[in-house]
């Protein structure tokens, strides 16, 4: 059975499934609009800032990918601003890890990504012995106003490609024709059922990382309870 908090525990994995899916919807997109000289290489290891690069002729893209609920400040190396036509590419997934919509911090093609020299220095996820976040002195934070939203995977391959292309026709499933229309119960619960369980956070350092790096909106407040608190003024 499926649990929510595969998201936050089996993260890695959720970005390794995705990265797979794309590369295949992309190559499929591709194949469908008569594209077939288009290369998508994997970096063995995240050393120089990106994940996949994609050869289009003399077009080379370096595309550091992110995937997520929810679109959020994403840590980018120094690096790929000095790669050619240097991206990022945020997938945004549900539980069934269906992709889209899509957000891009880029330039246009065989352009460098946009400065980056101003955005705040990353700090580490986890603290040191200290209890301080140590600065990722190769790495910034790219604020989400800086991303380019496209719908769809056409959309967003025609910006990173430079070339227009159509999106494959839609077909609707049999098993969806004549169906009622979900009442609004039966939709707040699926609402609710698709919030995602607050994990057991033991000590003080994992909520406050836990606050910095998750969307409390996703998750199931409904059992909270309120509590009023009077604070003395100091003579």
């Amino acid at each position: 059975m499926f649990n929510t908090d595969q998201h936050h525990i089996n993260s890695s994995l959720r970005e390794n499934i995705v990265e797979h899916l794309f590369v295949g919807a992309a190559l499929r997109l591709l194949w469908q609009n008569g594209v077939v000289n288009v290369e998508i290489l994997r970096s063995e290891f995240d050393a120089y800032g990106y994940d996949l690069v994609i050869t289009a002729g003399q077009l080379v893209r370096h595309i550091q990918l992110k995937a997520g609920t929810k679109l959020k400040p994403i840590s980018v190396s120094r690096l790929l601003a000095e790669k050619p036509s240097g991206c990022i590419v945020y997938i945004e997934v549900n539980d069934r890890l269906d992709l889209g919509p899509y957000y891009v911090f880029s330039s246009d093609a065989g352009e460098r990504l946009p400065d980056i020299s101003k955005f705040k220095t990353t700090k580490r996820a986890t603290a040191n012995s200290n209890g301080d976040k140590p600065l990722r002195a190769g790495h910034v934070d790219v604020p989400t106003s800086k991303f380019e939203i496209y719908q769809t995977l056409a959309e967003l391959l025609s910006y990173l490609l430079s070339r227009e292309l159509q999106p494959p026709c839609q077909t609707i499933p049999l098993t969806r024709l004549g169906q009622r229309k979900p009442s609004s119960r039966s939709i707040a619960r699926k609402r609710k059922s698709a919030l995602r369980r607050l994990p057991i956070l033991t000590s003080d350092d994992e909520a406050e990382r836990f606050l910095e790096t998750e969307d409390l909106s996703e998750y199931d407040l409904s059992n909270f309870q309120p509590f009023t608190f009077l604070f003395e003024k100091s003579r």
